[in-house]
């Protein structure tokens, strides 16, 4: 069943049900409070009073639950040209839904803010995580170990190993494979090994006397260091030490990429100066190679006028 109310601001008049008769609503035109008579009339819920009888309306107002029409979707049908709202919808139900639903897509929103943030964080997590190991492992140090050549089996290395010597330049070096050899008007005599499972040796003699090299805190010049290193321009210096074999010191180096993003490869440099000839004994290539016993015997292989100077 429903009863007809009629604003007490508007005039307006739509249909509600019987069960919000004396209770106060709102006019879904012009947004006025009012309460609904049985009679059809309206009175004003805000207009003050000071009647016992209107104290004690307005008390029963306070105590009773208010509902809200605007919540409520009007009829579009009119039944007159005066705003007649036909509204045979419980208003008490819709506003409930409608709690109901703006309370779900509350937590709607928070759902995909708590995704959203956990996502960003797993990111930032994942990216800071990549750079603190990059950094690690572009700064960390990498020390190589040369053994003495007795204790390398020879009959164990891969490769096919033979001798490389020249009197006149006083050098004796072994490699897996016959070297290209090049000399420059006899003051430069370079040896060169590129292979694609051992890597580049190189061993390079200068008719040039760095008799400074041998002091006790002497160091090369960083030009020096990177000289005939393939790629020299992104790589940088990973660790350097300098050893004392009579009176010749042996200063090896270790490079490394800039960015290991990009590349594995790492050079391995010696450099020492013997009787006014400067040597240059170099291997690069693929990281995890660096510490293989093709490696070492190649730098521990290399004879100076019949001496050794690589052993360690």
């Amino acid at each position: 069943m429903t009863t007809i109310a009629k604003c007490t601001n508007c005039d307006s008049a739509f249909k509600v049900k019987d069960h919000l008769v004396g209770k106060a609503v709102r006019c879904p035109r012009c947004g006025e409070a009012f309460r609904v008579e049985t009679s059809g009339r309206a009175t004003k819920s805000t207009a003050k009073t000071t009647s016992v009888a209107e104290k004690n309306l307005a008390e029963r107002k306070k105590q009773e639950p208010s509902v809200d029409p605007l919540l409520v979707e009007p009829s579009t049908e009119l039944a007159s040209s005066e705003g007649f709202f036909d509204t045979h919808e419980d208003v008490d139900a819709i506003y409930a839904a409608t709690v109901v639903s703006a309370k779900q897509k509350k937590r709607q929103r928070q759902l995909i803010f708590m995704i959203a943030s956990s996502s960003v964080a797993a990111i930032l997590l994942i990216v800071g995580t990549v750079v603190a190991f990059q950094y690690v492992y572009d700064n960390a140090d990498i020390p190589l170990e040369l053994n003495i050549p007795v204790n390398i089996d020879v009959s164990k290395l891969e490769g096919n190993w033979r001798p490389s010597s020249d009197p006149q330049w006083g050098y004796t070096v072994r490699m897996p494979g016959e070297p290209e050899i090049s000399t420059d008007d006899d003051k430069v005599r370079t040896l060169k090994l590129r292979d694609p499972q051992f890597g580049t040796m190189t061993l390079e003699l200068r008719k040039e006397a760095h008799p400074e090299w041998n002091e006790f805190l002497a160091k090369v010049d960083r030009d020096e260091v990177f000289q005939g290193v393939p790629a020299a321009n992104v790589m940088k210096i990973s660790s350097e030490v300098t050893y004392h074999t009579d009176s010749v010191a042996v200063h090896r180096y270790i490079l490394v990429s800039k960015d290991s993003r990009l590349t594995k490869n790492v050079a391995v440099v010696h450099k020492f100066s013997v009787e006014g000839t400067t040597i240059t004994a170099m291997w690069s290539g693929k990281r995890d190679r660096i510490r293989s016993p093709e490696v070492l015997y190649f730098f521990s292989s290399l004879e100076i006028l019949g001496d050794k100077y690589i052993t360690h």
